[in-house]
């Protein structure tokens, strides 16, 4: 007989004492256990220890910049702060590995009219997102800035702050985050896109104008994007969270940043030691009616170069660009200014009056000019300096001694006609050092019909352009064509070049002699020549020396040294020595007799061009 199966949830009668028993023990146990002097001690520890895990995890907050903050460079060469920088948190927890990758697309611009100096020493962050990964980015990107970007000041301000109006700065970099994906459980994936403004104004618009008023600053503008994919794995705390992707981000903007700037510092002219009149005191915009009637938002007020005010109003929900554009025209048309809507897309006005120009532009949603949002539009006002203003600042470098030539031939447009002639005749004892100026001496001379000095200015700019490798070759072929020139009258070499630069004859230095003396200042060529005679009987010159720059983030004392040889069209180079602590020598044995150049023992401040003994 077959004995009856029992339920699966049917109680065991027969067993029900003993698994009660055994079911019930481990209670007992802990119970027992609790009770004891150490497992109070063991359960008091456990939850600590789960508690310090959670809080680590979930409660710390991001030690991130939150209110404005300006780094000035000390004399220990680092930084002092003024303001709030971020704080490290005081629990943070960081186990987790990053794979990253990034890709960039810059588009940019420039525009030169004359004197276009490059000024940066300073720099402003403006960071408009408020993401925790943007405040990590940028904290990690000022960072950076300060250890690599050779600045005198940073400053950073976070989302919804902005520099008191009329602050100054060099550069202005703004950085948003244009979009965002975040997913996965075990792993953090993040897709960010990052848009990076770069310039002396933080916006730009398709048109660019230069005029006689135009500051002798160069004005040009990068538009960078980052592309940002990433996958997180590991553990990290809410202290640590985005910390790895924002220094991975931060390192992409500094990798086109970076060398964007310094790109322009070796090719432009840098901003020079200028009268502190050439930075006129900020002066606020005119209260325009149309401001209020626009709703425009204002962003920013600085100054700058030979200009009082640059504000910027941003214009957010245009239903209508024309109608925003005729409120602006009719309001100022009213008062006196010149100047018409273009017509076509995107929609843009430019009117000006005296010293005084206003712009009305839609904002630009990448880096091409195609790239504009109808809806959002800039209006930004601008003052500089009136041609009297002007020409008090010329003035008043016409009567510097000694007279700093490449300034003035740099700045010759500020000046009136009569100041011109006078640094014209200043020129002829004190002729100057940079390719750009003698093109723009060469210019004054062929204004004045003077055309063999006009010609062997040009012949001078030609050379020092060959040694200096810059880029005038355009504008040396257009001033000689407007003047009915062929392009060789400045390639050829000639004795009254050489001597208008102050190349020393190596045939007229001798042993004996104590040789010759040059200042030791940056901008300056010391070379000596010889003439030579090639195998068809051609006559020509070996060009031998050294032109001294400014050192990159060096001191007054220290230069780059770029040492050179030319002869019968070929050159050689060796470049990127620095002259500092007055310890240099060179020897160019070339030449009959070898020639070397060396500081002056007696007077450091002076190179010594001599025969070599």
């Amino acid at each position: 007989m077959t004995e009856p199966r029992l339920p699966l949830d049917a109680p065991n009668d027969s067993n029900d004492e003993e698994s009660t028993v055994i079911a019930g023990r481990p209670r007992k146990l802990w119970r027992n256990l609790w009770h004891t002097r150490w497992g109070r001690i063991l359960g008091i520890a456990a939850a600590v220890f789960v508690a310090i895990i959670a809080g680590i995890t979930f409660l710390p907050k991001p030690g991130t910049t939150e209110q404005p903050v300006s780094w000035e460079r000390n004399s220990n060469g680092g930084f002092t702060p003024t303001g709030t920088p971020a704080e490290d948190p005081s629990l943070e927890f960081n186990a987790a590995s990053l794979q990253a990758r990034n890709s960039s697309s810059k588009a940019g611009s420039s525009v030169h009219s004359g004197a276009d100096y490059f000024a940066s020493d300073s720099i402003t962050v403006l960071n408009l997102s408020d993401s925790l990964l943007m405040k990590r980015a940028a904290d990690q990107l000022v960072e950076t800035l300060k250890e690599k970007g050779n600045f005198t000041t940073v400053r950073h301000y976070p989302a919804g702050h902005q520099p008191e109006p009329g602050e100054r700065s060099d550069l202005f970099l703004t950085m948003d985050l244009k979009d965002i994906r975040i997913s996965g459980i075990t792993s953090r994936d993040l897709n960010a896109e990052i848009h990076v403004q770069l310039g002396p104004s933080p916006v730009t618009s398709r048109h660019s104008y230069s005029t006689g008023l135009t500051p002798p600053s160069l004005r040009f503008h990068a538009h960078i994007e980052i592309d940002h994919e990433s996958t997180l794995t590991g553990v990290e705390s809410s202290g640590a969270k985005f910390k790895l992707q924002g220094a991975n981000i931060a390192e992409a903007i500094a990798g086109q940043v970076l060398p964007e700037i310094d790109d322009r510092r070796k090719e432009e002219d840098p901003m020079p030691q200028l009268p502190s009149g050439f930075f006129p005191d900020w002066t606020p915009p005119p209260p325009f009616d149309f401001i209020k009637t626009a709703k425009a938002e204002q962003r920013l007020s600085f100054a700058g170069c030979c200009q009082e005010n640059e504000t910027l109003w941003l214009v957010s929900d245009v239903d209508d660009p024309g109608r925003l554009l005729d409120l602006v025209h009719a309001e100022l048309q009213a008062a006196n200014w010149q100047g018409q809507r273009e017509t076509g897309e995107p929609a843009y006005l430019r009117m000006t009056k005296q010293a005084e120009s206003l712009e009305v532009f839609p904002r630009r949603s990448g880096g091409f000019s195609s790239d504009t949002e109808t809806s959002v539009f800039w209006i930004r006002y601008r003052k500089v300096l009136n041609q009297e203003q002007r020409e008090q600042l010329f003035e008043q470098l016409l009567t510097e001694q000694p007279p700093r030539m490449n300034l003035l031939m740099d700045l010759d447009r500020m000046g009136s006609s009569k100041q011109r002639q006078r640094a014209l005749d200043l020129a002829e004892a004190n002729p100057p050092t940079t390719a750009k100026a003698w093109l723009n001496l060469a210019g004054r001379y062929f204004y004045r019909k003077q055309q063999d000095q006009a010609v062997t200015a040009i012949q001078c700019a030609h050379l020092l352009n060959r040694i200096r490798n810059t880029d005038l070759s355009g504008q040396i072929d257009s001033l000689l064509k407007k003047n009915d020139l062929d392009k060789s009258v400045a390639r050829q070499i000639t004795t009254a070049s050489l001597d208008a630069l102050g190349v020393i004859n190596a045939r007229s230095l001798t042993a004996q002699s104590e040789g010759v003396k040059r200042p030791l200042t940056a901008d300056t060529l010391v070379a000596v020549y010889s003439p030579t005679t090639n195998a068809a009987g051609d006559e020509g010159f070996r060009i031998s020396g050294i032109y001294l720059s400014p050192a990159s983030g060096g001191t007054n004392e220290s230069f780059e040294v770029a040492t050179f040889e030319l002869q019968d069209g070929s050159s050689s180079w060796t470049s990127g020595s620095t002259l500092q602590n007055f310890d240099w020598q060179h020897t160019f044995r070339q030449h009959t007799p070898a020639v070397e150049l060396l500081i002056a023992k007696d007077d450091p401040s002076h190179i010594v061009i001599r025969a070599q003994p």
